[in-house]
Order: structure tokens, then C-alpha cells, then sequence
């Protein structure tokens, strides 16, 4: 039987606009029942009520209680949860009573970015589409999909967005009513499916992506203002302005919600995506589709996205602001940010034939590395064997490796497990005569190549910087390469290129990571 996520209650935004008072407690999209509580830390629970109003919240054996605020929130804040697979009723009690039920206590992660991180469990490959049929009756594994599309230029206080389990939205994507930018991630799906696995505990993916968005325009104002970023807000003339488009966009969610139940009970699909003007803010999707999910509790998050910022300059600086931004606001210090590399595509297609080959490397990819290098609880992964040859499609359809090896990363540095979580990384290189001496950090298993071949996509170059195509061969743990057109090699570069699809790799098929470097001596 399809267990069916229950939308209980609309903003109180739209019980504000309906009568003088609130009169009774109302909850964001993202408090209600299915919900998954990240065990192990504080959790906020929220909403509105008429100002004053007593509000207590009684949960896993703890009551709490507060009075609601002059402008109708309240909020309280549960002790630290121990993990339980095991269904939880919730009672909010105010001039009403609310019983959320189906509420599991276990890991919480975000998963973010644009299209990549979108793209759908809908529209994936067959033999993908079967692992995610398998899991139809996996009561753990939870999501909560955010409505792409949803930008404001003030941070709203709810969005369009609902939980469910395996068995409402797998129900969906087997009659194809799942497209491919539908919400319901498919690498947010698998990475939360291979978490789940591992840890035999409940695990909640919190999908909250947009395709085609550059990174900018989901930094949090703390973010910007961390790193010293220049950024738009709305200004003291567009104030009134932006209130009234906000109080407009908070009834259109408040109807979307409405008929998101209505979809729900009648076992039907909800309408994906809610279209909204555009709002004249830097971070207007972060104001729409970030920021009402604030403060709830969290362990990390995973973000793909890069493609949008192509050629950036900055991509590192706004990456921190990203990171330290959503730690800061989701109270989560050093927040856990594992990102994806980009999959080689050829971004010099007829529309774009002047672009650089090495474009995305450049910019965004040399940025990941940097910041898995230097901000505390990021790091990044690799994804070269996902494309199989086809580098004229930015979306690969295979996304269970990208998933996968998110959650081995996240199982390795926050769960302590034993597990191989990257590839082999450049340690260094040394000219030996005249060829250079490559070694690498984090073998596991020895080195070797996928096809058999000799290792592909390397160059070297002298103090000229013009590479030239490199001979490599593997001999132990370190690669030799040379070439006859560089008799004194200064610069060495390894798949590091927009549609490289290296075949360098563990003898355990993960693929050895992109590098550009000087050749020490």
C-alpha cells in the first residue's frame, strides 16, 4: 500500500491574508509529517500562531514549550535525538492540536546545485531505473523535493516542497510521470540510498536543485558578507515593492500546497515545478528555496554545480561563501560540502567554437580542488567514467556513481567507515633525465587503466608553457612520461581538458583526478 506524505496545513501567511489574526498553529512545508529528524544534535521545530499564544511540541518523550512571538512565530528546539527506524507521532498543541505521524530519527543531508544534480530518477538509464524500482517498499529513505523555480528577492519564511517516501515517489517515476527535471534527484537518490545501506538507519535527502543556476545565486547574504562579496539586495526604494511581490509569492506557494494535498490523496502526482517571476536579488533562488528551510537540522551537504560558471574568475571566493554561508545559517560549523566534478563535456560546440578546451578546468575545477584543499569539511569527487565517449551531452545519464561515491566520501569522514572514498590524487612530479616521475596519493589497490591502453591525456610542456601530447606508462605506484618534443619538461598536465575521459585509475575502478602542475627537479 503507498504510504502518502499528508500536507496538513498551509503557510501562515495565508491564514494571515484570510482573517485579522492567526487562530491557529500553522507549520512550513518542511514540519510535517514523514519528516526525517537528524538524530544526534538539537532540532528546531517551527511555525506561526497568534501572538502570544501558548504552543508546546512533544516528541520521542520530550514536551517543549513557548509563546509565540509579537509577529505570530514561535519556535522550540528538541534535545538531541536518539536514531529510531521506528514511526514517531508529534503533537503541536496551541489553540489547535496537530498530530504529524510517520516521523523517523536518523541522517539529514542537502542536496543541491543545477541541472546535474536535478536531473531526475525519471530519466536515467533502464538498468538504473531497476535499482531505484527495487527500493519501492524502503520505509527508511525519505525525500523532501523543493519546487525548482522558486526565487524571491526577500527570503521567504515557506516554500513549495513535500516529503515523501520510496513508495509514493518510485510509484510516480514507474508510470513516468517523473520527467527529468521533476525534483526527486536522481544522485540526491543513490546517495542517499548507498547512506541508508551502510548505516541501516533512516536518511532523508533534502532536494532543493535548479537547472542552468550559477553558484552565485544560491550564496546566503552571511555568505557574501563572510568573504567581503559584493551583492544585490533589495534597496530602501524596491522595499515596499519587494514586500508586496513576497505577500504574492507566499499565496502562490500557499495554492500550490494546497493542490500538492489534493494530488497526494488522490494518489496522483504533484505538480513539480511552480513558475514565479524573476526577483531582482544576487541570491534570489537562495531567498526561495534555502532559506525557508532554515534552521532545520542537518548533517551536510552535496552540491553539483559548475557548468553555469564556466570561466569564472572568482569560483573559489564563492565557494567559501557558499560553504560558510549554509554552515552559518543551518548552525552546522564546519559543514560537511562534498561537491561533484563536472563530467567532461564539450562546452566548444558550434554555438561557443572559441572556447578554451581546458575552460572548466580553469576556473571551476581548479576552484574544487583548492577548496577541497582548504575549507575544513569540504572535499570533491570524481565522475570521468560516467560519459562513456558521449561528450556532447552536459547531463550524463548514469548517476548512480556520482551518488555513490558521495556517500562513500561521506562515509569515510563523517560515520568513521573503513572505505575507499577517492581516487588516486597527484602527490608530485620529478624530472628524471628527461621524463618526469609522477606519483600519487591515496592508491589503494595499485594503479592501472581502464581499456588495458597506455595511460591517456597527459602533456608536458618546457619553460615555453606549450604542452604537447605525452607518452605515459605505469611502472608500480607512479607513471613515467615523456615525449621527444620536450627535452627539458617544467609542466606537466594530466586529463586536464573539458571532455578528457582519463583511463588512469585504481586496480578498485576509481579514476585518478585531473592535475596541472610544475615538474619539480
Amino acid at each position: 500500500m503507498t504510504s502518502k506524505p499528508k500536507f496538513l496545513l498551509l503557510s501562515a501567511f495565508t491564514l494571515l491574508t484570510a482573517s485579522s489574526a492567526i487562530a491557529d498553529v500553522t507549520l512550513p512545508a518542511i514540519i510535517n509529517s514523514q519528516m526525517v529528524l537528524q538524530h544526534g544534535t538539537k532540532a528546531p521545530i517551527w511555525g506561526w500562531a497568534d501572538a502570544g499564544e501558548k504552543v508546546s511540541v512533544s516528541f520521542a518523550g520530550q514536551t517543549k514549550d513557548t509563546t509565540a512571538a509579537a509577529d505570530g512565530k514561535w519556535m522550540v528546539t528538541l534535545e538531541p535525538l536518539k536514531v529510531s527506524a521506528e514511526p514517531q507521532v508529534m503533537k503541536i498543541k496551541g489553540n489547535n492540536t496537530l498530530t504529524l505521524d510517520d516521523i523517523l530519527v536518523g541522517e539529514v543531508w542537502l542536496a543541491s546545485g543545477q541541472s546535474n544534480m536535478e536531473f531526475s530518477i525519471g530519466a536515467i538509464v533502464k538498468e538504473e531505473q531497476e535499482i531505484v524500482s527495487a527500493e519501492k517498499n524502503n520505509k527508511l529513505l525519505r525525500m523532501f523535493c523543493v519546487s525548482p523555480k522558486v526565487q524571491s528577492a526577500l527570503p521567504l519564511e515557506d516554500t513549495a516542497g513535500y516529503w515523501s517516501d520510496c513508495s509514493y515517489f518510485i510509484k510516480r517515476m514507474e508510470e513516468g510521470k517523473i520527467k527529468g527535471y521533476d525534483s526527486h534527484s536522481a544522485v540526491g537518490f543513490f546517495f542517499g540510498l548507498k547512506l541508508q545501506q551502510e548505516l541501516n538507519v533512516p536518511v532523508a535527502v533534502i532536494d532543493t536543485s535548479w537547472g542552468g543556476t550559477q553558484i552565485e545565486r544560491w550564496i546566503a547574504d552571511e555568505g557574501y558578507e563572510m568573504e567581503g562579496i559584493p551583492f544585490r539586495k533589495v534597496s530602501s526604494k524596491e522595499e515596499a515593492s519587494a514586500i508586496e511581490a513576497r505577500d504574492q509569492l507566499m499565496q502562490k506557494i500557499a495554492t500550490w500546497r494546497a493542490a500538492a494535498e489534493v494530488a497526494i490523496e488522490n494518489d496522483e502526482m504533484v505538480t513539480p515545478n511552480l513558475e514565479v517571476p524573476k526577483a531582482n536579488a544576487s541570491n534570489a533562488i537562495h531567498n526561495g528555496m534555502v532559506a525557508p528551510l532554515v534552521p532545520y537540522a542537518v548533517k551536510g551537504t552535496v552540491w553539483y554545480q559548475g557548468e553555469g560558471n564556466k570561466g569564472s574568475e572568482d569560483y573559489f571566493e564563492k565557494l567559501k561563501a557558499l560553504i560558510g554561508g549554509w554552515s552559518k545559517e543551518f548552525g552546522v560549523p564546519n559543514m560537511p560540502f562534498y561537491l561533484v566534478q563536472v563530467a567532461p563535456y564539450n562546452y566548444a560546440h558550434a554555438k561557443a567554437p572559441d572556447l578554451s578546451p581546458q575552460i572548466i578546468y580553469d576556473s571551476v575545477v581548479s576552484a574544487q580542488y583548492k577548496a577541497a584543499k582548504e575549507i575544513e569539511g569540504c572535499d570533491v569527487i570524481n565522475i570521468p567514467d560516467t560519459v562513456f565517449g558521449d561528450v556532447k551531452n552536459v547531463h550524463p545519464t548514469h548517476k548512480k556513481t556520482a551518488g555513490d561515491r558521495l556517500a562513500a566520501m561521506a562515509l569515510k569522514h563523517d560515520y568513521g567507515k573503513d572505505v575507499v572514498f577517492t581516487g588516486p590524487r597527484f602527490k608530485k612530479a620529478v624530472l628524471e633525465g628527461n621524463q618526469v616521475k609522477v606519483s600519487f596519493e591515496h592508491i589503494d589497490e595499485g594503479l592501472e587503466t581502464s581499456d588495458g591502453e597506455a595511460p591517456n591525456w597527459f602533456e608536458i610542456a618546457g619553460a615555453d608553457q606549450v604542452f604537447v601530447i605525452a607518452q605515459a606508462k605505469i611502472e608500480g605506484e607512479q607513471v613515467l612520461v615523456s615525449s621527444p618534443d620536450v627535452k627539458a619538461p617544467q609542466y606537466i598536465r594530466m586529463a586536464w581538458n573539458n571532455i578528457a575521459e582519463q583511463n588512469l585509475r585504481d586496480k578498485n575502478g576509481w579514476p585518478a583526478f585531473s592535475f596541472n602542475e610544475e615538474v619539480s627537479r
